[in-house]
C-alpha cells in the first residue's frame, strides 16, 4: 500500500507543478517510475540531508513512505536536519507522527478522548517486564518499540516465553511494550 499511496501522492504534487524527488531504495515500485529524481539510497538522516543539500529541498513528506520513514523523519527532526535547511513537513506532522509511533504517548492520547485501551506498560530491561508481568499475569504481548511489522513481537504465556521475547525485542529496541493480551477479542484499528 506504501507504494500505491506514494505514487499517487507524487502524482498529485505534479500535477501542482511541483518537482518530485523520491528517495526509496526499492527499484522495484510504481513510484520510480513517477518521480522527476529518484535516488535509490538507503533511508537514513545523512542521504536525507545530503538530497535536501543537492535538491534545494524545501519540503518533505514522509507519512507515505511506511515506519523506515517516519523513523527516519523523526531523526531528521530531533537532529535539526529539518530546521537547518528550512525545510517543512507536508502531511503528517513529526508530534503527530511520535504521538503514533510512542505507544505510551499514543495510549495517553487515546485514554485523553474517553477511549480504553488493553493495560499496557512500557519498559526498558527484563527486570521491569519481569516486574510488570507479574502485575499484568500472563498472557502478555510482548512488542519491541519503534520496529517494522511486528518485529520483536510475540504472546509470552509463561515467564520463559517473557524473558525469550523481551531479550529479542531489547535486542533491535531501546523500549518494549508489554500488553495484556486480549486473543479472541475484537480488533478495532486507528489510523
Amino acid at each position: 500500500e506504501f507504494d500505491y499511496s506514494g505514487s499517487q501522492a507524487l502524482k498529485s504534487f505534479k500535477q501542482m507543478g511541483c518537482k518530485t524527488v523520491l528517495l526509496n531504495p526499492n527499484i522495484a515500485t510504481i513510484q520510480t517510475d513517477v518521480a522527476d529524481i529518484c535516488y535509490i539510497n538507503p533511508i537514513e538522516p545523512t542521504v536525507v540531508e545530503k538530497i535536501i543539500q543537492e535538491q534545494n529541498i524545501k519540503y518533505i513528506s514522509m507519512s507515505l513512505g511506511g515506519q523506515t520513514a517516519l523513523n527516519c523523519g523523526i531523526l531528521c527532526k530531533n537532529n535539526g536536519i529539518f530546521d537547518k535547511y528550512g525545510v517543512e513537513v507536508l502531511g503528517t506532522t513529526i508530534e503527530n507522527i511520535t504521538k503514533s509511533e510512542d505507544r505510551k504517548l499514543f495510549k495517553e492520547e487515546v485514554e485523553s478522548i474517553g477511549l480504553q485501551t488493553p493495560p499496557s506498560e512500557t519498559v526498558l530491561t527484563l527486570e521491569e517486564a519481569e516486574s510488570v508481568a507479574e502485575t499484568l499475569g500472563f498472557p502478555l504481548l510482548v512488542r519491541a518499540g519503534f520496529c517494522l511489522g511486528g518485529q520483536g513481537s510475540g504472546f509470552a504465556k509463561n515467564k520463559e516465553e517473557l524473558k525469550e521475547l523481551v531479550m529479542k525485542a531489547l535486542a533491535i529496541s531501546t523500549t518494549v511494550i508489554l500488553d495484556k493480551s486480549l486473543l479472541g477479542w475484537k480488533e478495532l484499528e486507528y489510523e
